[in-house]
């Protein structure tokens, strides 16, 4: 048994690629298949990532896919300024309770930090359904850029995505971070974890 959304299914396919209507402009939420966080940052579902319009519409340049399992379709075309091709970074995480996130979290904020250096840039992190394992990566960035306790980062991403929802498991492992960012007067500057 696999857990791969098959994209190929009518019911995947984002509302610009399927040519159906836009949702309501006038509610910021009323799309769950993406929120946009900041000017450079988009969190989103697989569906989302999956296509090109939308990518290019939001000027997405980098993408976060933090899945064992979600295609990343355009990683395969070298990345050129003149393209509409991002660049990729793959978390392999399954969203389960016992999954390891600490050694995902420097890796993470290190590419989305590069990324962000560019003005123009603008990076999007998913996994297949925007709520869980892309929340908690989101979280942790958070909490090292902006020096935010895990619930005030926490709090920031559910406020601008209201179906953010980690597993148990991410929300103890991102405040054991906190403890670890605490203890270790860690702010910003480069957490390595065991």
């Amino acid at each position: 048994m696999t857990n791969v959304l098959d994209l190929s299914h009518p019911s995947h396919e984002c509302w610009v690629c399927s040519g159906g209507s836009q949702p309501e402009a006038d509610d910021p939420l009323a799309d769950p298949s993406f929120s946009v966080i900041d000017s450079q940052i988009i969190l989103s579902n697989a569906i989302f990532s999956q296509c090109p319009a939308l990518l290019k519409s939001h000027g997405i340049t980098h993408i976060v896919n933090v899945s064992r399992d979600c295609p990343q379709p355009f990683e395969q075309i070298p990345y050129s300024p003149d393209a509409a091709c991002p660049i990729y970074l793959r978390v392999s995480l399954d969203d389960r309770p016992k999954e390891d996130l600490k050694p995902h979290i420097y890796p993470v904020i290190t590419f989305i930090e590069d990324a962000l250096r560019d003005p123009s840039a603008r990076v999007l992190i998913h996994c297949v359904a925007g709520i869980s394992r892309s929340v908690s990566i989101l979280t942790a960035f958070f909490m090292y850029k902006r020096s935010l306790s895990a619930f005030e980062a926490f709090d920031l991403v559910h406020s601008l995505r209201y179906c953010a929802f980690p597993n148990a498991g991410f929300l103890n492992q991102l405040l054991c971070l906190e403890g670890y960012c605490h203890d270790y007067g860690v702010g910003p500057q480069p957490i390595r974890l065991m």
